[in-house]
Order: C-alpha cells, then sequence, then structure tokens
C-alpha cells in the first residue's frame, strides 16, 4: 500500500531495520492509533493481512524479542521531525506501575518541548520493584546519552526531589551539565558561618508567595551549589538547587512538568502504555521504542495542525484537548478513510516524517525517485 512504502522510506533513513521489520514496525504504529492500545493481542487484530491472528500475534511476540535499536538514531529523528537544533532541556523522572506480581519501572529522560517532553533515552529498573533510581542507573543512563549528545546542547537538566544526591551532583558538575533539582526541606546545607543546617530551618521565615535566592553558594551534600527557595500558597517550601545563581531557575524548573504531561499521554489519554502484558525489560523497552514514534508522529501532526489554529480556551483557562490528542484523532480519522483515499494519511506522514535533504525524494505512488 502506498501509505506504507513512504512510511517505510522515511523511517529507513533513521533505523537499519531489514524490510520485514519495517512492514511489521508500521503495522504496530497504525495499529496504536487504531486500538489506543500496546496491548498486542488488541494489535494483531489490526494487521492487513489474510494471516490468521494467532500468527500475527506470535510475529509481534517476535518482534518485541528480536527488535534492537539505537537511541542515537531516535534522537536524530526527533531532532528532525521538531526541527531542533540544540540548547536541549532535559527532563529525567520515573514511571512506575504492576502488572500482576510484576514491578513495571522506567527511568527516562525526555526533550522539554512545548508543554509536553519528548522521550529519547530510558532504562529499566529491574532490581528496584517500584522504588526510586539510585546513582549508579543515572549514571549509565547519562553515559549512554554523552555518547550522542554533548553537554555543550544542553540548556539544563532538571530533577525533582528523587534525584537529588552528591554522587550525582558530582557527575553532573564534573561533565559540565547544568541542572536544576528540587530538595526536601530536610536536607542539610551549610548556612552563611558554614554550619549545617536544614533548609527548613533555612527559610523558616520565608513567607508564602515569597521566595529568596542566596547569591554565594552553600555546600550541599558535599558540593558548593547555589540555593533558591519559594514558599509556595500551600505553606510547603519548593527548594531548587543548581549549578546556576539566579531567580531564572524557578522558570527552568517549571518546566519538568512537561515530563508528566509526557507520561499522561502516553497512558490513559493517548495510548494506554499500561495494557501491556509483557514484563521482560528488554521487551519493555523495545515497546517505549515504538510507541515514542507514534507518539512523535501525533504530536509533531497536532503541532501542524494547530500552527495557524491556536487552541480555543475553555473556561478553567485550559484546551479542551492537547496537542498530541489532536494530532492522534486526526491520524485516526486519516487512517479510516484509507479505503476512499491514501493521500490524507500520505500528507501526514510525509508532513513529519519528511526526507532528509539530498537522501530520498518520495513520489505519489510511495516510490523511490
Amino acid at each position: 500500500m502506498k501509505h506504507n512504502k513512504a512510511f517505510q522510506q522515511l523511517l529507513g533513513q533513521y533505523f537499519t531495520f531489514n524490510s520485514n521489520r519495517l512492514t511489521c514496525l508500521i503495522h504496530i504504529i497504525l495499529g496504536l492509533f487504531i486500538t489506543q492500545s500496546v496491548n498486542l493481542a488488541k494489535l494483531s487484530r489490526t494487521f492487513s493481512t489474510k494471516t490468521k491472528h494467532q500468527s500475527v500475534y506470535k510475529r509481534l511476540q517476535r518482534f518485541m524479542k528480536y527488535l534492537t535499536f539505537s537511541h542515537k538514531s531516535l534522537f536524530l529523528m526527533i531532532c528532525d521531525v521538531f526541527d531542533i537544533k540544540g540548547n536541549l532541556t532535559l527532563c529525567m523522572d520515573r514511571t512506575n506501575w504492576k502488572f500482576g506480581k510484576a514491578h513495571i519501572n522506567y527511568l527516562v529522560v525526555s526533550i522539554a518541548y512545548k508543554g509536553i517532553s519528548i522521550p529519547v533515552i530510558w532504562s529499566l529498573l529491574t532490581d528496584k520493584k517500584c522504588g526510586n533510581s539510585d546513582f549508579e542507573d543515572r549514571r549509565k543512563l547519562f553515559d549512554r546519552i554523552l555518547t550522542f549528545i554533548q553537554p555543550t546542547q544542553i540548556r539544563t537538566l532538571l530533577c525533582d526531589r528523587e534525584f537529588l544526591s552528591g554522587d550525582w551532583i558530582a557527575y553532573l558538575k564534573s561533565h559540565q551539565i547544568p541542572f536544576v533539582i528540587r530538595a526536601k526541606e530536610t536536607v542539610l546545607a551549610s548556612n552563611s558561618q558554614g554550619k549545617a543546617i536544614s533548609f527548613k530551618t533555612m527559610f523558616a521565615n520565608l513567607s508564602d508567595g515569597k521566595s529568596s535566592c542566596l547569591k554565594a553558594s552553600r555546600n550541599v551534600l558535599g558540593c558548593d551549589v547555589y540555593i533558591c527557595a519559594k514558599r509556595l500558597d500551600s505553606g510547603e517550601l519548593l527548594i531548587l538547587v543548581s549549578n546556576q545563581s539566579g531567580s531564572t531557575v524557578f522558570d527552568l524548573y517549571r518546566i519538568r512538568w512537561e515530563i508528566e504531561t509526557l507520561f499522561a499521554a502516553m497512558k490513559q489519554k493517548g495510548f494506554n502504555w499500561e495494557d501491556t502484558h509483557m514484563t521482560h525489560p528488554p521487551r519493555l523497552s523495545n515497546l517505549l521504542f515504538v510507541l515514542t514514534i507514534a507518539f512523535v508522529w501525533a504530536y509533531r501532526q497536532g503541532d501542524i495542525l494547530l500552527k495557524d489554529q491556536p487552541r480555543k480556551l475553555k473556561k478553567h483557562g485550559y484546551p479542551q484537548y492537547s496537542i498530541v490528542r489532536i494530532g492522534v484523532d486526526f491520524i485516526i480519522k486519516a487512517i479510516s478513510e484509507i479505503i476512499i483515499s491514501p493521500r490524507k494519511i500520505l500528507n501526514s506522514i510525509r508532513m513529519v516524517f519528511k526526507p532528509k535533504a539530498l537522501k530520498i525524494t518520495l513520489n505519489d505512488s510511495g516510490g523511490v525517485l
């Protein structure tokens, strides 16, 4: 079919899969939009083939078992699709759930983009159940990231309270990676006299809605960092440690929420990521790879649709649908119209996964010119 051939050529710019694997990948991606579920049994029913359902299901199982992919290639695809040139704001967080007695626990690094971040690399925390990551988990993940992203390309790394440790701060500083990390109120820091006191004590007199940024660096967990604090309306302290000074860290840290919106878009608001029955880490990693391509397609399609048509806000001040949801709905509609005409889905594929300059050009039949 025209759209399948076009999609194969375009994804083939980034991933060195053979024809059969590319074909299966494309069927899965289209199936994700049709079913809005990552469940393999549901996906197997969407394949446009005369092969029996059980055979297709086994094919999907083999695909998830034996697929190998490059995070660098995925990163290059994301940069091309969203026209990202560098100066990356990265967010790191975990998402976890349970299937039966099995704990599924992802550590994910994503690129912030217009309100919803884009996953670029991840690992499965197989020995943590649903618990926090440790320094070694983060170090191994970032050692992999730094093979294809230079520290000079990173504007900042945003992390929640789980990720504050002396080892992690020292690692980021040694690699000259800018960071903003939230801290718990109980963490100790040196005061102006060099005495270790808790952040709760240090900012005890901070009024609701007020903020304070210490001009001089302070020692936190054995590392010299800058500290900013804000008393939220709830009375809770928002404490940020960074290798950057000044109140701009509050605006930067606010962007961290984009990885939370990513997880929501991947789960109940998009493709129901938690529907999977897989528990083996390599297969779960492959699942997120496939899911990321579908997510990128939907996100960029929604972004394109809204370029000249700003979203209307509801009375509560937020739009009714997210950018990803708008993209998902458009692609589902285009897939439903394939029998009448493949032009709409072809245009969407070409618009998002555009051919690289001087590499390939697709004609209307999906072939290479």
